[in-house]
């Protein structure tokens, strides 16, 4: 990922191939585009596609050598990264244009506590949802079967305490907005995408199954009052 050329896809499988070529194209009319609009920080999408990509392949390493975390708090140093909500906040900040300066962007890169925070609400919201599904095929271990494992408890248990995670993430996420470390304007997005995930995960995987959000969809853009 990191060479960024089409010749890095000779040694792939066909449909690997395919995607990557996609990801590279899609990528680079992205950041032609935020150039003709003299975004300074266009050149940074690459670098957030090739982290996102790094992060998905520790999960790799963690599922090809069945390795079970010992605790939530350690699934987290990774999944955290891998739930791509610090990589989406950048992307927004970035589509703002002129007030998102680099040293913000360097900023979230360190995943300070509200940005953490969002990525929790994804990142555990989107497990809770989808861990028997995915633990049908070979998956990396979720933080539902990590919470079950670090204190012996049931599936219905260890989401009891999920939850809890994910109500101190919401608290840290307003205490930041309250204290304005920021922009409001930045604090403003990224709390929206902690709502936007909340919402995706709700009472199902909306994010794999996008079909039932089709009344939501619907009743927001044509039969809206």
């Amino acid at each position: 990922m990191e060479r960024w050329s089409e010749q890095a896809a000779e040694n792939l499988p066909a449909n690997l191939k395919e995607l990557y070529i996609n990801i590279l194209n899609t990528t680079n009319d992205i950041e032609e585009e935020l150039k003709r609009h003299k975004n300074k920080n266009a050149e940074m999408i690459k670098e957030l596609l090739i982290h996102m990509a790094k992060c998905y392949h520790a999960e790799v390493k963690w599922r090809d050598e069945h390795y079970i975390p010992t605790s939530v708090e350690e699934h987290l140093q990774i999944s955290v990264r891998s739930s791509a909500c610090m990589q989406i906040t950048i992307f927004v900040f970035i589509s703002l244009g002129d007030v998102t300066t680099r040293e913000v962007l360097e900023w979230v890169l360190t995943y300070p506590k509200i940005i953490r925070s969002v990525c929790i609400v994804g990142r555990i919201g989107n497990d809770m949802v989808s861990h028997e599904r995915v633990q049908i095929t070979q998956h990396v271990v979720s933080t539902v079967q990590t919470s079950t494992k670090e204190h012996g408890i049931t599936i219905g248990e260890a989401n009891d305490k999920l939850k809890v995670i994910i109500e101190e993430a919401w608290m840290d996420i307003v205490h930041e907005c309250l204290h304005k470390n920021q922009p409001m304007v930045l604090l403003e997005k990224a709390t929206d995408l902690a709502r936007t995930m909340d919402f995706m995960y709700k009472r199902e995987d909306a994010f794999t199954l996008p079909s039932n959000l089709k009344e939501t969809l619907t009743s927001l853009y044509v039969n809206y009052i």
